[in-house]
């Protein structure tokens, strides 16, 4: 391990962190002032995208590597989409999910689909312009009332019918721990 370093320093709440188009890249979401992404390397910030005044923004944003798009969430419920090279738009390019926001997940066997984990458990596919709706995954049976605390996409060995799969770690509501 290298020394650690100080790569941000913000009054801003950071919401999250997401890997960036390259290994050493990482974007980090700042709560009330936008995204930024840092070379690691050189401990620089390659670029930023800015929000409104007065906009929340509530889980990390995720950079869709095939597409070059960039997938936001404000107020825990709303994705808005961006172009890597465009400004922050949180007019166009959203969809609100019926539930808060757990993860944003993409596999390349998703082409251009994000998976968009939500807190009941259940998921929602959309494409990477977040202009159509491809799929969902509803909540896992006998988990009403229950917490998504974790989700991810898993890698399925080779001749099974779909090559990832969608893992939820579900925390029942009467675990007081």
């Amino acid at each position: 391990l290298g020394s650690p370093t100080v790569l941000l320093r913000s009054a801003s709440r950071i919401v999250g962190v997401a890997a960036g188009e390259h290994g050493h890249e990482l974007l980090v979401t700042l709560h009330a002032q936008g995204v930024a992404l840092y070379d690691v390397r050189t401990q620089t910030c390659l670029r930023s995208w800015r929000t409104q005044t007065g906009t929340q923004l509530t889980h990390a944003a995720c950079l869709h590597p095939s597409t070059s798009r960039l997938i936001g969430v404000r107020d825990h419920t709303v994705l808005f989409g961006w172009e890597s090279r465009g400004e922050i738009s949180l007019g166009s390019c959203t969809q609100t999910v019926g539930a808060p926001v757990l993860a944003l997940l993409h596999d390349p066997s998703l082409l251009d689909g994000v998976v968009v984990a939500l807190v009941d458990g259940s998921a929602v596919i959309f494409d990477a312009a977040l202009t159509r709706q491809i799929g969902a995954a509803p909540r896992p049976a006998g988990s009403a009332g229950a917490r998504a605390v974790w989700s991810s996409l898993l890698p399925l060995p080779p001749g099974q019918s779909s090559p990832i799969a969608l893992v939820t770690l579900v925390q029942s509501a009467s675990d007081s721990h």
